[in-house]
């Protein structure tokens, strides 16, 4: 007889990563330790820009929306030295991490597709669907050098 599968990890392109789930893993090839607070991605950690938030008077987190928010997008295109290019139909952005030696992505915006690329670079073109924290480890192979 067969052996049983408890558990299933499903696949989820880095193409299709938006929102919080894009977000998430953002700050986890960051090192953060990101959580969801409704629709919104937090971090313990302050990063740039970023905002705290309060509830009921207590401190939850700190906003983390690099997907969004240029103040904190900007700085990790930077950082990882994408390159991103608007498509020739106007219709959506691609980027490449690493001048053009990381992972090409697409988005809806600069941002978007920025981010997908850092992401993929990182950990590949899919990522498991668990939350970052729990997700498997990052690809051992170096980011490439920009120097």
């Amino acid at each position: 007889m067969g052996k049983v599968q408890t558990s299933i990890t499903a696949s989820l392109p880095v193409a299709n990563l938006a929102d919080s789930a894009l977000a998430m893993w953002v700050a986890h090839c960051e090192s953060l330790s990101p959580f969801l607070f409704g629709e919104v991605c937090l971090t313990h950690e302050r990063t740039t820009c970023s905002l705290p938030v309060y509830d009921n008077a207590k401190f939850i987190g700190y906003t983390f929306l690099p997907h969004t928010a240029w103040s904190q997008g900007g700085p990790l295109i930077e950082k990882y030295g994408v390159s991103i290019y608007s498509k020739l139909d106007s219709m959506g952005w691609y980027a490449h991490s690493f001048s053009g030696r990381g992972t090409r992505m697409e988005g809806r915006s600069p941002l978007v597709a920025a981010m997908r690329s850092i992401v993929a670079t990182k950990w590949g073109k899919h990522v498991d669907e668990q939350t970052p924290s729990r997700a498997r480890t990052p690809d051992p192979r170096p980011f490439p050098s920009t120097e």
